[in-house]
Protein backbone atom coordinates (compact mmCIF):
# COMPACT_ATOMS: atom_id res chain seq x y z
CA UNK A 1 0.00 0.00 0.00
CA UNK A 2 1.14 3.39 -1.29
CA UNK A 3 -0.19 7.11 -1.60
CA UNK A 4 0.11 8.05 -5.09
CA UNK A 5 2.46 10.84 -5.86
CA UNK A 6 3.79 10.23 -9.16
CA UNK A 7 4.15 7.64 -12.35
CA UNK A 8 5.57 4.33 -11.18
CA UNK A 9 6.16 1.07 -12.84
CA UNK A 10 6.20 -1.78 -10.33
CA UNK A 11 7.13 -5.40 -10.95
CA UNK A 12 6.08 -8.20 -9.04
CA UNK A 13 8.64 -10.89 -8.34
CA UNK A 14 7.83 -14.88 -7.99
CA UNK A 15 9.38 -17.62 -7.22
CA UNK A 16 8.58 -20.98 -8.35
CA UNK A 17 7.38 -23.73 -5.78
CA UNK A 18 9.78 -26.52 -4.55
CA UNK A 19 9.07 -29.25 -4.43
CA UNK A 20 10.15 -32.74 -3.03
CA UNK A 21 10.73 -35.96 -5.40
CA UNK A 22 11.13 -38.96 -3.00
CA UNK A 23 12.05 -42.76 -4.41
CA UNK A 24 13.13 -45.95 -2.98
CA UNK A 25 13.68 -49.19 -3.98
CA UNK A 26 11.38 -52.42 -3.16
CA UNK A 27 12.70 -54.59 -1.75
CA UNK A 28 15.80 -52.60 -0.50
CA UNK A 29 18.41 -55.29 -1.66
CA UNK A 30 16.78 -55.24 -4.83
CA UNK A 31 18.54 -52.39 -6.63
CA UNK A 32 19.02 -48.66 -6.34
CA UNK A 33 17.49 -45.53 -7.31
CA UNK A 34 18.74 -42.16 -8.07
CA UNK A 35 17.50 -38.82 -9.34
CA UNK A 36 15.39 -37.94 -6.19
CA UNK A 37 16.13 -34.80 -4.71
CA UNK A 38 14.18 -31.35 -4.31
CA UNK A 39 13.17 -29.47 -7.57
CA UNK A 40 11.43 -26.26 -8.59
CA UNK A 41 7.47 -26.42 -10.41
CA UNK A 42 8.05 -27.42 -14.07
CA UNK A 43 11.34 -29.04 -14.15
CA UNK A 44 11.77 -32.38 -15.87
CA UNK A 45 13.01 -34.74 -13.70
CA UNK A 46 14.26 -37.91 -14.20
CA UNK A 47 14.79 -40.99 -11.73
CA UNK A 48 17.05 -44.14 -12.90
CA UNK A 49 16.11 -47.33 -10.92
CA UNK A 50 19.23 -50.16 -11.43
CA UNK A 51 18.00 -54.17 -10.53
CA UNK A 52 20.90 -55.49 -8.60
CA UNK A 53 22.78 -58.87 -9.12
CA UNK A 54 19.39 -61.96 -9.25
CA UNK A 55 16.90 -59.30 -9.51
CA UNK A 56 15.20 -57.37 -12.54
CA UNK A 57 13.50 -54.16 -12.60
CA UNK A 58 9.56 -54.54 -12.82
CA UNK A 59 8.12 -50.76 -12.97
CA UNK A 60 7.74 -47.68 -10.57
CA UNK A 61 4.68 -46.89 -8.71
CA UNK A 62 3.19 -44.17 -6.99
CA UNK A 63 0.93 -44.94 -4.14
CA UNK A 64 -1.03 -47.90 -5.64
CA UNK A 65 -0.81 -46.80 -9.29
CA UNK A 66 1.53 -47.69 -12.11
CA UNK A 67 2.99 -45.19 -13.48
CA UNK A 68 6.24 -46.44 -15.99
CA UNK A 69 7.40 -49.45 -16.80
CA UNK A 70 11.18 -47.80 -17.72
CA UNK A 71 13.58 -48.12 -15.47
CA UNK A 72 14.34 -44.57 -16.43
CA UNK A 73 11.31 -42.52 -15.83
CA UNK A 74 11.14 -38.49 -16.89
CA UNK A 75 8.19 -36.43 -15.94
CA UNK A 76 7.61 -32.42 -15.08
CA UNK A 77 7.11 -31.39 -11.55
CA UNK A 78 4.26 -30.23 -10.55
CA UNK A 79 3.80 -31.37 -6.38
CA UNK A 80 5.40 -33.59 -4.61
CA UNK A 81 6.03 -37.52 -4.92
CA UNK A 82 6.76 -40.26 -3.61
CA UNK A 83 7.46 -42.83 -6.14
CA UNK A 84 8.60 -46.44 -5.36
CA UNK A 85 11.16 -48.77 -7.86
CA UNK A 86 10.05 -52.25 -7.73
CA UNK A 87 12.32 -55.21 -8.36
CA UNK A 88 11.60 -59.19 -8.66
CA UNK A 89 14.14 -61.40 -7.34
CA UNK A 90 15.30 -63.43 -10.16
CA UNK A 91 14.52 -67.35 -10.33
CA UNK A 92 16.61 -70.32 -12.57
CA UNK A 93 15.83 -73.87 -12.92
CA UNK A 94 18.18 -76.79 -11.39
CA UNK A 95 17.81 -80.02 -12.38
CA UNK A 96 19.66 -82.94 -11.44
CA UNK A 97 19.61 -86.33 -12.36
CA UNK A 98 21.49 -90.11 -12.23
CA UNK A 99 23.21 -91.42 -15.16
CA UNK A 100 22.73 -94.15 -15.47
CA UNK A 101 18.95 -94.35 -13.62
CA UNK A 102 19.65 -97.15 -12.09
CA UNK A 103 22.79 -96.63 -11.19
CA UNK A 104 21.76 -94.42 -7.68
CA UNK A 105 19.65 -91.48 -7.34
CA UNK A 106 20.10 -87.72 -6.73
CA UNK A 107 18.40 -85.11 -4.13
CA UNK A 108 18.03 -81.37 -3.47
CA UNK A 109 17.47 -80.61 0.69
CA UNK A 110 15.23 -77.27 -0.65
CA UNK A 111 12.14 -78.44 -1.71
CA UNK A 112 10.76 -76.58 -5.10
CA UNK A 113 8.16 -76.33 -7.55
CA UNK A 114 9.25 -78.07 -10.90
CA UNK A 115 12.97 -77.34 -9.77
CA UNK A 116 12.61 -73.69 -9.74
CA UNK A 117 14.21 -71.43 -7.34
CA UNK A 118 14.70 -67.74 -6.54
CA UNK A 119 17.96 -65.98 -6.78
CA UNK A 120 20.75 -67.04 -4.37
CA UNK A 121 18.89 -69.92 -2.42
CA UNK A 122 21.88 -72.15 -1.31
CA UNK A 123 21.24 -75.97 -1.99
CA UNK A 124 22.86 -79.16 -0.87
CA UNK A 125 22.98 -81.94 -3.55
CA UNK A 126 23.41 -85.52 -3.14
CA UNK A 127 24.17 -88.62 -5.08
CA UNK A 128 23.79 -91.99 -3.38
CA UNK A 129 24.95 -95.05 -5.16
CA UNK A 130 22.23 -97.80 -5.44
CA UNK A 131 23.57 -101.65 -4.86
CA UNK A 132 26.20 -103.00 -6.95
CA UNK A 133 27.24 -99.10 -8.43
CA UNK A 134 29.28 -96.47 -6.98
CA UNK A 135 29.59 -92.64 -7.19
CA UNK A 136 32.00 -91.80 -9.90
CA UNK A 137 31.61 -87.52 -10.34
CA UNK A 138 29.74 -84.98 -11.36
CA UNK A 139 29.34 -84.07 -14.91
CA UNK A 140 31.54 -80.56 -14.01
CA UNK A 141 34.13 -83.21 -12.87
CA UNK A 142 33.42 -82.78 -9.08
CA UNK A 143 33.86 -85.47 -7.36
CA UNK A 144 32.25 -85.46 -4.04
CA UNK A 145 28.95 -87.08 -4.38
CA UNK A 146 27.51 -84.15 -1.64
CA UNK A 147 28.17 -81.01 -3.20
CA UNK A 148 26.89 -77.21 -2.48
CA UNK A 149 25.61 -74.69 -4.71
CA UNK A 150 24.25 -71.06 -4.82
CA UNK A 151 21.67 -70.52 -7.09
CA UNK A 152 22.68 -68.01 -9.94
CA UNK A 153 21.84 -69.22 -12.95
CA UNK A 154 19.68 -72.27 -14.91
CA UNK A 155 21.98 -75.78 -14.82
CA UNK A 156 21.90 -79.35 -14.85
CA UNK A 157 23.89 -81.45 -12.86
CA UNK A 158 24.53 -85.18 -13.87
CA UNK A 159 25.27 -87.46 -11.06
CA UNK A 160 27.54 -90.54 -12.82
CA UNK A 161 27.61 -94.18 -11.80
CA UNK A 162 29.45 -97.31 -12.64
CA UNK A 163 28.53 -100.36 -12.18
CA UNK A 164 31.19 -102.16 -9.49
CA UNK A 165 33.73 -104.98 -10.75
CA UNK A 166 33.59 -102.63 -14.43
CA UNK A 167 37.13 -101.15 -15.55
CA UNK A 168 36.94 -97.29 -15.25
CA UNK A 169 38.95 -95.01 -17.37
CA UNK A 170 39.61 -91.30 -17.35
CA UNK A 171 38.59 -89.18 -20.08
CA UNK A 172 40.71 -85.45 -19.95
CA UNK A 173 40.06 -82.79 -22.14
CA UNK A 174 41.27 -79.00 -22.21
CA UNK A 175 40.83 -76.30 -24.03
CA UNK A 176 43.65 -74.31 -26.38
CA UNK A 177 44.34 -71.91 -25.45
CA UNK A 178 41.95 -71.42 -22.29
CA UNK A 179 39.64 -68.37 -23.99
CA UNK A 180 38.91 -69.90 -27.11
CA UNK A 181 36.41 -72.32 -26.01
CA UNK A 182 34.81 -74.84 -23.26
CA UNK A 183 34.47 -78.51 -23.35
CA UNK A 184 32.12 -80.89 -22.12
CA UNK A 185 31.95 -84.72 -21.77
CA UNK A 186 35.12 -85.42 -20.18
CA UNK A 187 34.88 -87.46 -16.85
CA UNK A 188 35.38 -91.04 -16.05
CA UNK A 189 33.42 -93.56 -18.02
CA UNK A 190 33.07 -97.96 -17.61
CA UNK A 191 35.55 -99.60 -20.28
CA UNK A 192 33.63 -99.44 -23.82
CA UNK A 193 31.65 -96.84 -22.70
CA UNK A 194 31.38 -94.52 -26.19
CA UNK A 195 32.22 -91.01 -24.89
CA UNK A 196 31.48 -87.66 -26.72
CA UNK A 197 33.34 -85.00 -26.34
CA UNK A 198 31.94 -81.30 -27.32
CA UNK A 199 33.82 -78.35 -27.74
CA UNK A 200 32.47 -75.32 -28.29
CA UNK A 201 34.21 -71.77 -29.40
CA UNK A 202 34.30 -68.80 -27.56
CA UNK A 203 32.84 -65.23 -29.31
CA UNK A 204 36.47 -64.38 -31.60
CA UNK A 205 37.23 -68.05 -31.80
CA UNK A 206 37.15 -70.85 -34.55
CA UNK A 207 37.36 -74.50 -33.03
CA UNK A 208 40.50 -76.03 -35.46
CA UNK A 209 40.70 -79.65 -33.86
CA UNK A 210 41.00 -82.93 -31.73
CA UNK A 211 44.75 -83.72 -30.63
CA UNK A 212 46.00 -86.10 -28.60
CA UNK A 213 50.23 -86.19 -27.91
CA UNK A 214 50.58 -83.70 -30.77
CA UNK A 215 48.82 -85.54 -32.96
CA UNK A 216 45.49 -84.47 -34.27
CA UNK A 217 42.61 -87.23 -33.69
CA UNK A 218 39.41 -85.56 -34.91
CA UNK A 219 38.53 -81.88 -36.53
CA UNK A 220 34.95 -82.07 -35.73
CA UNK A 221 33.89 -80.46 -32.81
CA UNK A 222 31.98 -83.43 -31.21
CA UNK A 223 34.25 -86.16 -30.98
CA UNK A 224 32.86 -89.90 -30.07
CA UNK A 225 35.04 -92.75 -29.18
CA UNK A 226 34.94 -95.87 -27.84
CA UNK A 227 36.19 -95.94 -24.11
CA UNK A 228 38.98 -98.25 -23.78
CA UNK A 229 41.96 -96.68 -21.84
CA UNK A 230 42.84 -93.40 -20.16
CA UNK A 231 43.38 -90.44 -22.68
CA UNK A 232 44.65 -86.57 -22.33
CA UNK A 233 42.93 -84.45 -25.44
CA UNK A 234 42.97 -80.99 -26.34
CA UNK A 235 40.66 -79.08 -28.17
CA UNK A 236 42.40 -76.94 -30.26
CA UNK A 237 40.53 -73.06 -30.75
CA UNK A 238 42.42 -70.20 -33.76
CA UNK A 239 41.53 -66.70 -33.39
CA UNK A 240 39.27 -65.20 -35.54
CA UNK A 241 41.20 -62.56 -37.90
CA UNK A 242 39.28 -59.36 -39.51
CA UNK A 243 40.39 -57.10 -42.61
CA UNK A 244 39.46 -53.99 -41.86
CA UNK A 245 39.58 -51.59 -44.96
CA UNK A 246 39.39 -47.75 -44.98
CA UNK A 247 39.40 -45.37 -48.01
CA UNK A 248 39.57 -41.52 -48.45
CA UNK A 249 36.69 -39.82 -50.26
CA UNK A 250 37.17 -38.15 -52.30
CA UNK A 251 40.69 -39.30 -52.89
CA UNK A 252 42.06 -36.18 -53.12
CA UNK A 253 40.69 -35.00 -49.46
CA UNK A 254 42.98 -36.82 -47.28
CA UNK A 255 44.24 -40.22 -46.45
CA UNK A 256 43.87 -42.57 -43.77
CA UNK A 257 45.82 -44.80 -41.49
CA UNK A 258 45.52 -48.04 -39.71
CA UNK A 259 43.53 -50.49 -42.25
CA UNK A 260 44.95 -53.80 -42.14
CA UNK A 261 44.33 -57.24 -40.46
CA UNK A 262 43.76 -57.70 -36.69
CA UNK A 263 42.62 -60.57 -34.53
CA UNK A 264 39.23 -60.54 -32.62
CA UNK A 265 39.80 -58.33 -29.79
CA UNK A 266 42.84 -56.35 -30.69
CA UNK A 267 42.12 -52.76 -30.69
CA UNK A 268 42.07 -50.75 -34.28
CA UNK A 269 42.60 -47.04 -34.17
CA UNK A 270 41.84 -45.34 -37.68
CA UNK A 271 43.29 -42.13 -38.39
CA UNK A 272 41.70 -39.78 -41.18
CA UNK A 273 44.34 -36.80 -41.78
CA UNK A 274 42.59 -33.73 -44.17
CA UNK A 275 44.80 -32.56 -46.79
CA UNK A 276 45.43 -28.94 -47.75
CA UNK A 277 41.75 -26.99 -48.79
CA UNK A 278 39.53 -30.13 -47.33
CA UNK A 279 38.72 -30.87 -43.81
CA UNK A 280 37.56 -34.05 -41.90
CA UNK A 281 33.92 -35.14 -42.12
CA UNK A 282 32.86 -38.12 -40.41
CA UNK A 283 33.83 -41.84 -40.68
CA UNK A 284 30.83 -43.96 -42.09
CA UNK A 285 30.22 -47.79 -42.39
CA UNK A 286 27.54 -48.49 -45.69
CA UNK A 287 26.48 -45.02 -45.49
CA UNK A 288 25.75 -44.70 -42.18
CA UNK A 289 27.91 -42.17 -39.71
CA UNK A 290 29.96 -44.18 -37.02
CA UNK A 291 31.97 -41.26 -36.16
CA UNK A 292 32.78 -37.85 -36.23
CA UNK A 293 36.45 -37.90 -34.85
CA UNK A 294 39.05 -38.35 -37.10
CA UNK A 295 41.00 -40.74 -34.68
CA UNK A 296 38.33 -43.92 -34.51
CA UNK A 297 39.26 -46.39 -32.36
CA UNK A 298 37.14 -49.82 -32.07
CA UNK A 299 37.60 -53.23 -31.17
CA UNK A 300 38.06 -55.74 -34.15
CA UNK A 301 35.67 -58.16 -33.67
CA UNK A 302 34.42 -58.45 -37.97
CA UNK A 303 35.50 -57.58 -41.48
CA UNK A 304 34.37 -53.37 -41.82
CA UNK A 305 34.79 -51.13 -44.59
CA UNK A 306 34.94 -47.47 -43.53
CA UNK A 307 35.12 -44.48 -45.42
CA UNK A 308 36.82 -40.91 -44.00
CA UNK A 309 34.64 -38.48 -45.56
CA UNK A 310 36.27 -35.06 -46.47
CA UNK A 311 34.75 -31.81 -47.72
CA UNK A 312 36.22 -29.28 -49.64
CA UNK A 313 36.86 -25.79 -47.97
CA UNK A 314 34.75 -23.11 -49.08
CA UNK A 315 34.68 -19.82 -48.28
CA UNK A 316 31.88 -16.17 -48.28
CA UNK A 317 32.92 -13.43 -50.62
CA UNK A 318 30.97 -10.54 -49.80
CA UNK A 319 30.18 -7.76 -52.37
CA UNK A 320 29.66 -4.27 -51.09
CA UNK A 321 28.68 -1.85 -54.06
CA UNK A 322 27.82 1.77 -54.00
CA UNK A 323 25.19 3.43 -56.13
CA UNK A 324 26.43 4.44 -59.85
CA UNK A 325 28.17 1.21 -61.10
CA UNK A 326 27.31 -2.49 -60.60
CA UNK A 327 29.35 -5.79 -59.66
CA UNK A 328 29.01 -9.57 -60.96
CA UNK A 329 30.17 -12.20 -61.18
CA UNK A 330 29.13 -15.10 -63.77
CA UNK A 331 26.82 -12.50 -65.48
CA UNK A 332 24.72 -11.78 -62.61
CA UNK A 333 25.04 -9.00 -59.55
CA UNK A 334 25.55 -10.54 -56.32
CA UNK A 335 25.57 -9.85 -52.54
CA UNK A 336 27.57 -13.07 -51.80
CA UNK A 337 28.76 -15.99 -53.04
CA UNK A 338 30.48 -19.03 -51.91
CA UNK A 339 33.69 -20.12 -53.35
CA UNK A 340 36.23 -23.49 -52.87
CA UNK A 341 39.04 -23.16 -51.18
CA UNK A 342 42.19 -21.91 -53.72
CA UNK A 343 40.13 -21.02 -56.30
CA UNK A 344 40.54 -17.45 -58.42
CA UNK A 345 37.07 -16.12 -58.64
CA UNK A 346 36.24 -13.03 -61.03
CA UNK A 347 34.39 -10.24 -61.06
CA UNK A 348 33.27 -7.37 -63.55
CA UNK A 349 32.87 -4.45 -62.36
CA UNK A 350 31.15 -1.18 -64.69
CA UNK A 351 30.50 2.28 -63.60
CA UNK A 352 27.45 4.05 -64.85
CA UNK A 353 28.15 6.11 -67.66
CA UNK A 354 30.02 9.23 -66.69
CA UNK A 355 30.95 7.52 -63.49
CA UNK A 356 34.42 5.52 -62.59
CA UNK A 357 35.38 3.78 -60.14
CA UNK A 358 36.19 5.40 -57.03
CA UNK A 359 37.99 3.17 -54.28
CA UNK A 360 37.85 -0.73 -54.67
CA UNK A 361 39.34 -2.87 -51.22
CA UNK A 362 39.31 -6.39 -50.42
CA UNK A 363 38.80 -6.65 -46.69
CA UNK A 364 39.36 -2.98 -45.92
CA UNK A 365 42.57 -2.95 -47.98
CA UNK A 366 42.39 -0.17 -51.28
CA UNK A 367 43.65 -1.58 -54.64
CA UNK A 368 45.79 0.60 -56.71
CA UNK A 369 44.42 0.95 -60.33
CA UNK A 370 45.06 2.18 -63.33
CA UNK A 371 43.81 5.12 -65.25
CA UNK A 372 41.99 2.88 -67.23
CA UNK A 373 41.12 0.37 -64.91
CA UNK A 374 39.01 3.47 -63.53
CA UNK A 375 36.69 2.63 -66.13
CA UNK A 376 35.78 -0.30 -65.28
CA UNK A 377 37.49 -3.99 -65.89
CA UNK A 378 37.41 -7.67 -64.24
CA UNK A 379 38.73 -7.98 -60.39
CA UNK A 380 40.12 -11.42 -59.96
CA UNK A 381 41.30 -12.29 -56.88
CA UNK A 382 44.52 -14.77 -55.70
CA UNK A 383 43.53 -18.00 -54.40
CA UNK A 384 40.66 -17.75 -51.84
CA UNK A 385 41.86 -18.96 -48.60
CA UNK A 386 39.40 -17.76 -46.36
CA UNK A 387 36.62 -15.72 -46.13
CA UNK A 388 36.52 -11.97 -47.49
CA UNK A 389 34.99 -8.90 -48.45
CA UNK A 390 34.73 -6.73 -52.01
CA UNK A 391 33.65 -3.02 -51.82
CA UNK A 392 33.37 -1.04 -54.13
CA UNK A 393 32.71 2.67 -54.76
CA UNK A 394 32.13 5.22 -58.08
CA UNK A 395 32.40 8.55 -58.43
CA UNK A 396 31.07 10.98 -60.97
CA UNK A 397 33.70 12.11 -63.65
CA UNK A 398 34.89 15.44 -63.25
CA UNK A 399 33.87 18.04 -65.67
CA UNK A 400 37.40 17.95 -67.71
CA UNK A 401 37.23 14.15 -67.82
CA UNK A 402 33.64 15.04 -69.27
CA UNK A 403 34.58 17.58 -71.53
CA UNK A 404 37.83 15.57 -72.66
CA UNK A 405 35.32 12.70 -73.36
CA UNK A 406 32.89 14.76 -75.76
CA UNK A 407 33.04 15.46 -79.55
CA UNK A 408 31.27 16.42 -82.03
CA UNK A 409 31.66 14.99 -85.88
CA UNK A 410 30.05 15.77 -89.52
CA UNK A 411 29.02 13.35 -92.64
CA UNK A 412 29.65 13.38 -95.08
CA UNK A 413 32.31 15.63 -95.39
CA UNK A 414 32.92 17.62 -98.15
CA UNK A 415 29.17 17.17 -99.00
CA UNK A 416 26.65 19.20 -101.36
CA UNK A 417 25.14 20.98 -98.03
CA UNK A 418 23.39 18.26 -96.44
CA UNK A 419 25.16 16.73 -93.85
CA UNK A 420 24.98 14.77 -90.53
CA UNK A 421 25.97 16.41 -86.70
CA UNK A 422 27.04 13.35 -84.40
CA UNK A 423 27.67 14.27 -80.58
CA UNK A 424 29.52 11.88 -78.23
CA UNK A 425 29.18 12.37 -74.28
CA UNK A 426 27.15 15.56 -74.96
CA UNK A 427 24.04 15.73 -73.25
CA UNK A 428 21.11 18.60 -72.21
CA UNK A 429 20.46 21.73 -74.33
CA UNK A 430 23.00 22.93 -76.73
CA UNK A 431 23.11 25.82 -79.56
CA UNK A 432 24.22 24.83 -83.07
CA UNK A 433 25.66 27.43 -85.10
CA UNK A 434 26.77 27.20 -88.65
CA UNK A 435 29.24 30.31 -89.43
CA UNK A 436 30.94 31.32 -92.53
CA UNK A 437 34.70 31.89 -93.26
CA UNK A 438 33.80 35.70 -92.14
CA UNK A 439 32.16 34.88 -88.77
CA UNK A 440 28.71 35.60 -89.55
CA UNK A 441 26.35 33.20 -88.17
CA UNK A 442 24.15 31.87 -91.07
CA UNK A 443 21.80 29.91 -88.57
CA UNK A 444 20.90 28.84 -85.49
CA UNK A 445 19.36 25.71 -84.20
CA UNK A 446 18.67 24.89 -80.65
CA UNK A 447 18.80 21.46 -79.71
CA UNK A 448 18.03 18.74 -76.86
CA UNK A 449 21.49 16.23 -77.21
CA UNK A 450 22.03 12.92 -75.47
CA UNK A 451 24.99 10.91 -75.89
CA UNK A 452 25.52 9.97 -79.44
CA UNK A 453 22.47 12.14 -80.93
CA UNK A 454 23.05 13.08 -84.62
CA UNK A 455 20.99 15.69 -86.65
CA UNK A 456 20.26 16.29 -90.03
CA UNK A 457 21.17 19.80 -91.14
CA UNK A 458 20.19 21.18 -95.13
CA UNK A 459 22.28 24.47 -95.69
CA UNK A 460 21.57 25.59 -98.87
CA UNK A 461 24.22 28.54 -98.88
CA UNK A 462 27.31 29.20 -101.42
CA UNK A 463 29.88 26.66 -101.83
CA UNK A 464 32.51 27.30 -99.38
CA UNK A 465 34.39 26.17 -96.35
CA UNK A 466 32.05 26.68 -92.86
CA UNK A 467 32.24 25.76 -89.68
CA UNK A 468 29.34 23.81 -87.09
CA UNK A 469 29.30 25.42 -83.49
CA UNK A 470 27.88 23.43 -80.76
CA UNK A 471 27.88 25.19 -77.47
CA UNK A 472 26.99 23.91 -74.80
CA UNK A 473 27.10 26.30 -71.10
CA UNK A 474 30.61 27.54 -71.35
CA UNK A 475 31.71 24.74 -73.72
CA UNK A 476 32.21 25.11 -77.56
CA UNK A 477 32.81 22.62 -80.14
CA UNK A 478 33.70 23.56 -83.57
CA UNK A 479 34.18 21.32 -86.32
CA UNK A 480 35.24 22.73 -90.33
CA UNK A 481 33.03 21.54 -93.32
CA UNK A 482 33.07 21.54 -96.99
CA UNK A 483 30.11 22.22 -99.18
CA UNK A 484 30.13 21.70 -102.88
CA UNK A 485 28.08 22.32 -105.09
Amino acid sequence: TFTVSGNRTLVANFDPIVYTIAASASPAEGGSVSGAGDYPFGQTVTLTATANDGYSFTNWTDGSNVVSTDANYSFTVSGNRTLVANFTINTYTVTAIANPTEGGTVAIDVASQNGVYSYGTNLVITATANDGYHFTQWSDGVTEAQRSYTVVADVEFVAYFTEDGVNEYTITATANPIEGGTIEGARIYEENAQAVLTATANTGYTFANWTEGGEIVSTNAAYSFTVTSDRTLVANFTINGYTISATANPTEGGSVEGAGNYNYGQNVTLTATANTGYTFTNWTEGGEVVSTNAEYSFTATADRTLVANFTINTYAITVNVGEHGTVTYNGAEVTSIMVEEGSTPAFVITPEENYRIDVLSVDGIEEELTEEQLSGFTYTFEPVMSDLVLSVTFTRLNAADMIEAASIAIYPNPNNGIFTLSMESIEGDVTCQIVNASGSVIETREINATDGSEFVFDCNVAPGVYFVRVISGDRVWTESVVINR
